[in-house]
């Protein structure tokens, strides 16, 4: 998993006591540009254990950004299903209003006037209706759910992070490059 940085191959370990990573490609590519760049395992682990840290205080903070967000969208939800009861029974109100439209008519027998009225109430609910159609879909596009991931759940403690195992690099780096 560790790459040099200049060309991109593999690096080799060497040493025991004081182990070390090298591009050889320099030996080998002459065009490679590597002037057998080193770096010790110590020096590496320091690094990568510093970035994973990192990335575990961005990932807390996106946490938190997260939970403000799920809160707002819960406060956007709830005045929508406010508004969207409101325009509900102003519905409620204009259909009355043509059922007393109708009652008119019986008594006046002044259908120019029905119709013109009966017509303005049709008008205005299909607005309204309209209306909770648009909220409702906003509704819908606002309601998926806020997803949140977290690859670094495999650290139990970042406190005591300070050396690294196969499995903790196997689930967090890809690859490193010196």
């Amino acid at each position: 998993k560790v790459k040099c940085g200049v060309c991109g191959y593999g690096m080799v370990r060497s040493g025991r006591k004081n182990p070390k990573y090298r591009c050889i490609t320099g030996k080998f590519i002459e065009s490679s540009g590597c002037a057998n760049n080193e770096i010790s395992e110590e020096h590496l682990e320091e690094i990568i254990i510093e970035g994973i840290k990192k990335q575990i205080a961005l990932q807390e903070k996106n946490e938190k950004r997260m939970k403000k967000l799920t809160a707002q969208k819960r406060i956007c939800e709830k005045d929508i299903n406010n508004r969207i009861k409101q325009l509900e029974q102003s519905i409620e109100k204009m259909s009355k209003r043509k059922f007393e439209l109708c009652r008119q008519y019986i008594d006046d027998q002044d259908k120019a006037r029905f119709t013109l009225a009966t017509k303005e109430v049709d008008s205005k609910i299909a607005s309204l209706k309209v209306s909770i159609d648009q909220l409702k879909q906003s509704h819908l596009l606002k309601s998926q759910p806020v997803k949140s991931f977290n690859p670094l759940s495999v650290i139990d403690n970042v406190d005591s992070l300070n050396s690294l195992d196969k499995h903790l690099v196997d689930e967090l780096v890809r690859e490193i490059k010196v």
